[in-house]
């Protein structure tokens, strides 16, 4: 299939008028305070735990016997690293 070149620089020319109208959009927009800012992000993490679930009992469990078990696995490799005389 062959393409228009004509119709593809067109449509190249007209992506670029587009992002150069972005940019132009995103440069003149308001700016917000860092305070404005912080507000906003405490905002959305409330509203974050707010529709978190928590998690039962028995998920608590399952999860710290996955990490203990995953930390026994790493203090196992650092062991077997040392004696082999290997670095990180």
């Amino acid at each position: 299939m062959k393409l228009d070149k004509k119709k593809w620089r067109q449509a190249i020319r007209h992506y670029r008028d587009w992002n150069d109208q972005k940019l132009i959009a995103q440069m003149n927009a308001p700016r917000k305070t860092p305070a404005e800012k912080w507000r906003e992000y405490v905002t959305l993490f409330e509203f974050a735990r707010k529709i978190h679930p928590t998690s039962s009992g028995g998920e608590q469990m399952q999860t710290m016997q996955e990490w203990s078990e995953y930390y026994a696995r790493i203090l196992k490799f650092e062991k077997k690293r040392k004696q082999h005389g290997k670095r990180a």
